[in-house]
């Protein structure tokens, strides 16, 4: 805008200002305006008397910005100015338009009305400021707790280990013991509230110079600048007590633990990603040891550290480079013997590493936060390859496609896959997405939501690896399932192995009664094959049926079997 006025008026410089909380003055626009004008401007502090002044006469501004003695004391080649006072719509002052002259002759009239027609918009911008900067720390900040989220800490991290010269610090990573169960007991509300009084507890027994943050979910993180194990222990020691005094919720003294596990820069690695997930390593073993336990993380050894980072690196530029594939193994009806659809398996061809397999990079991609990268891009291949196959008249009932815990607490994942298919032109019911069920079970409330939101758009939630878990029937007759897959763990010894065949048949008898497709996952054998169908299982998959297959190949796969299942396979 100002540059636009600064057309109308030959030899002007015009400037909008914003008043501060401080009622000092900042430049927001005025590229032209001379440096020493700047430094003289945001020097200025308003008094309560100018604002007096201001709201009985907003053009008295221009005493404020117009001080022609200064101005010659600096040398600032200006000769006259015409400015206005800004006020927002609750009469509060936000801003001075000023426009000031180059010109010997000054500013004609019609200059001042320019400046007044221009109120307006100069308010709009100062406003738009002011929702900009409240959206940055919404975006910053957690919404229920008011503390800083995932990405501000983050970003600390991130800054902390690239200064010059860097310092050491310690990162705690606190878990709410059993909070998904206080969420089944009491509800999504209470346990709002509940992670609330944590926050504001750990916020408390925190020192100044320690950050706190919520990672989301029940998960806190504290960063403890130039300190190492035996501070971060002392003060995770008195987190992990502040907890032992009952919360009150809804009439009821609950009390309840937190687990908590340390890392340290740069004992435990240089990159952001490598401290974080020596603290996680630590936080899964204080909650495998016992509840409300604290552990440090072992020291990184060079070797493991250096590649995880090679790895990291080199798949931020895999996708990129089109170094990843889906593979896609088909899966068979058992009832009827024929296709009943493929699932969608990324792999990694690096052309200086060969093969490298999901056991290897996927792990890395979660702890460098690439993984939603993979996750979208499996996403839209599929997509993509589903139509193509349609094209080639080769239409096949259903595409499983695997998503990670990340992903699935992405409340616009819904909204993603609702453009795919309507890009692709793809009936969502042939679309499944599968979700771990330790994903699954660690919903939170933005999880359900996104989940209930898939199912309501037409597509298919398979619950994977099933049984490995920690599932309870309580919590699976409230999920929105269609599928549940069992481990291929149950099954490799379903015919040695008396509790395996035990949880099969449970697994198989849950999927009935929840009235879901009941999916079986690494069929080796044609014995398998029948004990599965005498128990009722619907759907089996594996290299007894087939190995992982390039998209080209399924054609031609469908072709030479049929798609059925025979005793040849044995």
């Amino acid at each position: 805008m100002c540059a636009e006025v600064e057309r109308l008026v030959p030899d002007s410089v015009a400037t909008v200002l914003r008043v501060n909380l401080e009622q000092g003055l900042e430049i927001l626009s005025g590229d032209s305006l001379p440096r020493a004008k700047i430094a003289l401007l945001e020097h200025m502090t308003l008094t309560d008397a100018d604002i007096a002044a201001l709201r009985a006469n907003p053009e008295e501004a221009y005493r404020i910005v117009w001080r022609p003695g200064e101005d010659e004391t600096h040398d600032i080649a200006l000769s006259d100015c015409r400015a206005s006072a800004l006020f927002d719509g609750r009469g509060q002052l936000i801003g001075i338009f000023a426009l000031y002259s180059r010109h010997r002759h000054g500013i004609a009239d019609w200059g001042e009305k320019i400046v007044s027609h221009c109120r307006s918009s100069c308010v709009a911008i100062i406003e738009y400021g002011r929702t900009r900067r409240r959206l940055d720390q919404i975006d910053r900040h957690d919404a229920l707790t008011g503390l800083p989220n995932r990405a501000a800490i983050f970003d600390l991290l991130q800054k902390m280990t690239t200064e010059t010269p860097t310092s050491p610090f310690a990162l705690i990573i606190l878990d709410v013991d059993l909070f998904q169960d206080f969420n089944d007991a009491m509800g999504y509300e209470q346990g709002d509230r509940l992670l609330q009084i944590v926050a504001c507890r750990f916020s408390t027994h925190c020192r100044g110079d320690a950050v706190i943050g919520r990672l989301g979910g029940d998960n806190f993180a504290i960063v403890i600048p130039g300190e190492q194990d035996t501070a971060a222990n002392d003060l995770a020691r008195d987190l992990v007590a502040t907890l032992r005094s009952p919360i009150r919720i809804r009439g009821q003294d609950i009390v309840i633990s937190c687990s908590t596990g340390i890392g340290t820069f740069p004992e435990n690695g240089t990159e952001v990603e490598q401290v974080v997930h020596h603290a996680q390593i630590a936080l899964r073993e204080a909650k495998k040891a016992t509840r409300g336990s604290v552990q440090n993380a072992p020291a990184a050894t060079g070797d493991d550290v250096e590649a995880r980072v090679l790895l990291g690196s080199a798949m931020r530029k895999a996708v990129q480079k089109s170094e990843f594939r889906l593979f896609y193994q088909p899966q068979i009806c058992m009832e009827s013997g024929t296709i009943y659809g493929v699932e969608a398996l990324a792999r990694w061809y690096h052309p200086a590493m060969g093969l490298i397999q999901p056991s290897q990079f996927i792990p890395v991609a979660e702890q460098t936060g690439q993984i939603e990268i993979i996750d979208r891009w499996s996403m839209e291949e599929a997509c993509r390859q589903m139509a193509e196959w349609d094209r080639a008249g080769m239409r096949l009932p259903t595409v499983s496609v695997n998503v990670s815990a990340v992903s699935i607490r992405n409340t616009d994942l819904p909204r993603r896959i609702a453009a795919l298919l309507k890009r692709y032109r793809l009936e969502p019911r042939r679309l499944t997405v599968e979700i771990t069920e330790s994903a699954m079970m660690q919903q939170s409330r933005d999880t359900g939501a996104t989940l209930s939101a898939m199912l309501a758009i037409g597509i298919g939630l398979a619950l994977d690896d099933f049984g490995t878990g920690f599932s309870s029937l309580s919590r699976l007759t409230h999920l929105p399932l269609t599928e549940i897959k069992i481990d291929r763990s149950f099954v490799t010894s379903l015919e040695r192995d008396v509790g395996s065949m035990i949880v099969t048949e449970a697994a198989i008898t849950i999927g009935k009664r929840l009235g879901v497709k009941v999916v079986t996952e690494g069929v080796e054998e044609i014995a398998q094959v029948r004990k599965l169908r005498q128990l009722g299982c619907d759907v089996v998959q594996g290299y007894l049926i087939s190995k992982p297959l390039p998209s080209a190949e399924i054609p031609n796969w469908l072709q030479s079997r049929d798609g059925t299942i025979t005793e040849s396979d044995e």
